[in-house]
């Protein structure tokens, strides 16, 4: 799933941001750092992916360790994959409480 998942991030951001570059974008590349991405390609990005694999995006995971280069994206959205079930990624949002504990 990784692979396929890099590929359509890798497709994505060369047909939207380096269309004008003759240049690719590596896993590890900073896209903030080398001026690949600005503030509003920061915002298509997220709605690219909202709409694309079906998830939202919270204010607070719009950071620099999710979303600044292939690798990161692709953890991340593995995480978000990984959480479809709210109750079962609550601790991870600061929820407190994990699939299948009692809550007090």
């Amino acid at each position: 799933m990784r692979s396929k998942l890099e590929q359509e991030l890798r497709q994505f951001i060369s047909e939207n941001f380096l269309v004008l570059q003759e240049k690719s974008v590596t896993n590890d590349e900073s896209f903030l750092e080398n001026g690949i991405l600005d503030s509003t390609g920061v915002l298509e990005l997220v709605s690219f992916l909202e709409e694309k694999y079906g998830i939202e995006i919270k204010s607070g995971e719009l950071i620099p360790e999710n979303l600044d280069s292939i690798s990161r994206l692709t953890l991340f959205l593995e995480r978000k994959f990984h959480c479809v079930n709210p109750v079962a990624c609550a601790s991870d949002e600061g929820g407190g409480r994990k699939e299948g504990l009692p809550t007090r």
